[in-house]
């Protein structure tokens, strides 16, 4: 039988699970009010080239995937998280697809994070984004049978937003 302790545990693991993948969604739907809720208000983002706060980021992560791609997906995979307290630390692998310009780009980078809940949720402290590898694929003419699936779009007109 699982303890209290324990619950609140699963609880918390679960919550930081949910931050982390709202990245991606923020990132796939340009949402950068969305991407801006995963930040404390004091979080630094070291994201590549930029050292700075992560409320200040957002909205730039935005506007450089809404122009630098004509689609993206960002998938998030092998979360670990230790918790002691308030304060957390994550490692979660990070797959980004892209099509940028007739090149498809496979990117694997990793996210190391540091969590805290200060009086509610928690968020994101300080992010340490690490790339381990980019590959560049040119792109080729999709199967025609692909034009009959629904499509998504890059902002809340996507179906996923429709409740």
């Amino acid at each position: 039988m699982m303890n209290e302790q324990r619950l609140h545990e699963v609880a918390d693991k679960m919550e930081i699970t949910e931050v982390l993948t709202r990245y991606c969604r923020a990132l796939d739907r340009l949402d950068p009010k969305l991407l801006r809720s995963i930040y404390h208000d004091d979080a630094m983002d070291h994201h590549g080239p930029f050292d700075k706060l992560g409320k200040e980021l957002a909205p730039e992560l935005v506007k450089m995937v809404r122009e630098g791609t004509d689609g993206a997906m960002h998938l998030l995979t092998n979360v670990s998280i230790e918790l002691k307290g308030d304060t957390a630390w994550t490692e979660s692998y990070l797959v980004t697809l892209m099509n940028h310009a007739g090149t498809y780009h496979d990117i694997g980078a990793r996210f190391v994070d540091r969590f805290e809940r200060r009086g509610g949720p928690w968020k994101i402290a300080e992010r340490l984004m690490i790339l381990e590898f980019v590959r560049a694929t040119p792109m080729g003419e999709p199967s025609p049978m692909l034009g009959a699936f629904s499509r998504g779009a890059r902002d809340h007109t996507d179906p996923s937003y429709k409740r």
